[in-house]
């Protein structure tokens, strides 16, 4: 009697729910809405997607791909580069990960004052041994100075950080920054010296293998920029390491040092630094190039190359916005005889952000490359 009583209630309930009530009509659509929602455009391959295969309209199309996710779809080194210079290069470069808003009256990257000389000029210059630079053709180049002393050089990422070499402020308890620098013996009367608040060297600085060997200095006061002193782009990872670094070559400036002294006050740039395959790279070096180095350069401009102020900014043109790419090297204990060697600055892009954002936020702490 029980289960006839049961089952009989479970049919009831059973029927009752398709009784059209007002309560129903509350909760389910009309036969139009229903429609409408069913024919809306599906998602592509949004069924299990994680466990298919690479695919490129999935990667690519829908959101924005890195290089790693284009070579899974290509599984060939090769076919990937030539997809993913195709799929990077018409963006604009706003999209790279830098601040280059053309509106901006000194946007990161751009030149204010207009070179008299064209590229095949700059590179003849180069290779003629005169690498003096005109006022304001590298005007995120700084000087860091100890007690009046020239310790390194410097680039500018904003108004209130610069980027130098850990191996150059390891030890220094105090120094100063000089922007819009030029000639060392002149008062151009567009210099600016300001102070250091917070050193941010790597935690993982190497003194032993010079890995890891950068530092970002958290400026006093903001940096008032002008046409000679503005920031340098920072570019994101892959489409520096993808990108600006198989280009055939970038720009380094800085003062040319010979036993701690001054040899030529007036900056000097150097613009056609070709990059170093790893391997070649690896050959002529005594330690270890890590993954996180690059060498750049040739014997024939060995002098100025490894004469100049040490942490100082490799550069590399992308249709006409410079980007930063390698900081040479703080210390001058290795062999610099052959090829210079840099820190690969995309290595570090995380790192230099978690800095900077947490600082805006006045949280300070040590990071460590991820």
């Amino acid at each position: 009697m029980g289960t006839l009583f049961t089952m009989a209630w479970l049919l009831g309930l059973i029927f009752s729910s398709f009784v059209p009530t007002e309560a129903h009509q509350q909760v389910f659509l009309s036969s139009n809405d229903a429609h409408g929602l069913l024919s809306r455009q599906k998602r592509r391959n949004f069924l299990l997607e994680e466990l298919r295969p690479g695919n490129l309209e999935r990667e690519c199309g829908e959101e924005r791909c890195n290089f790693e996710e284009a070579r899974e779809v290509f599984e060939n080194q090769e076919e990937t580069w030539k997809f993913f210079r195709t799929y990077m290069g018409p963006q604009d470069c706003s999209s790279h990960g830098h601040t280059c808003d053309h509106f901006l009256p000194y946007p990161c990257g751009k030149l204010s004052v207009p070179l008299a000389i064209g590229d095949s000029d700059l590179i003849l210059r180069a290779l003629i041994g005169d690498q003096r630079c005109q006022r304001g053709e590298y005007p995120w180049q700084v000087l860091l100075k100890h007690n009046d002393e020239i310790v390194c050089g410097g680039a500018i990422l904003n108004e209130d950080f610069v980027l130098t070499s850990a191996a150059c402020v390891n030890h220094l308890q105090s120094f100063t920054v000089v922007l819009g620098e030029y000639n060392l013996e002149v008062d151009e009367g567009v210099e600016q010296t300001i102070n250091v608040s917070r050193v941010h060297a790597h935690s993982r600085y190497s003194q032993m293998t010079f890995e890891n060997d950068i530092a970002l200095l958290e400026l006093v006061t903001p940096i008032q920029f002008n046409n000679y002193t503005s920031p340098i782009c920072l570019p994101e990872t892959d489409f520096a390491e993808f990108f600006l670094m198989n280009s055939e070559y970038g720009a380094i400036s800085g003062w040319k040092m010979k036993q701690g002294r001054v040899e030529q006050p007036v900056l000097l740039g150097v613009p056609y630094v070709p990059y170093i395959k790893h391997a070649i790279c690896e050959g002529v070096q005594s330690f270890p190039i890590v993954y996180r180095m690059f060498c750049a350069g040739f014997e024939e401009l060995v002098d100025p190359l490894c004469s100049l102020t040490r942490g100082s900014p490799l550069v590399t043109n992308y249709k006409g916005v410079w980007f930063l790419t390698g900081m040479s090297l703080g210390v001058d204990k290795y062999n610099c005889n052959k090829i210079p060697v840099y820190t690969k600055v995309s290595r570090y892009i995380n790192w230099i952000k978690k800095i900077m954002s947490r600082s805006r936020s006045g949280l300070v702490t040590n990071y460590t490359s991820s």
